[in-house]
């Protein structure tokens, strides 16, 4: 089921921002049935999915089910999360110790810019010189025009 694009450069503006609304909408159709699609394959195979991973050592990972012919790889991915206040209090440790935390723990300064925007001048200029902005992918959202 493949669909030829059309010759982009013979379109006129409006063509194309119609054709873009209609690959919009065939990509949200298209995502949605997909998530449903799994999730209903992950409901009817879920016995055979806890089966899976209960006989893995971490219950996390790749596992692969045959269903209908076809083998369904199924990833639940490893997260990990670390208590803040332990790392805190083993830093602490660390440096006490005469080691260095930085060969084991990772520390990242970071500002909130919405606390930024609201502070003075003069404190602004204190964190100025550490502030880099960039700008990000553009983005394209088709809107009705406002008349």
């Amino acid at each position: 089921m493949t669909n030829t694009a059309p010759d982009l450069t013979k379109l006129s503006d409006a063509d194309i921002i119609d054709h873009l609304l209609a690959a919009e909408a065939d990509k949200t159709a298209a995502d949605l049935a997909c998530k449903k699609l799994k999730n209903e394959i992950l409901n009817r195979k879920a016995a055979e999915i806890h089966a899976a991973y209960t006989a893995k050592p971490e219950p996390f990972g790749t596992i692969n089910l045959p269903v209908g012919g076809k083998n369904v790889k199924i990833d639940s991915p490893k997260k990990v999360e670390w208590s803040q206040d332990i790392l805190e209090a083993l830093w602490k440790q660390m440096v006490a110790d005469g080691a260095d935390p930085k060969q084991y723990i990772k520390i990242e300064y970071n500002v909130s810019e919405t606390l930024f925007k609201s502070w003075g001048d003069n404190l602004k200029a204190f964190f100025i010189p550490a502030r880099t902005v960039k700008a990000g992918n553009p983005s394209v959202k088709i809107e009705e025009a406002k008349e």
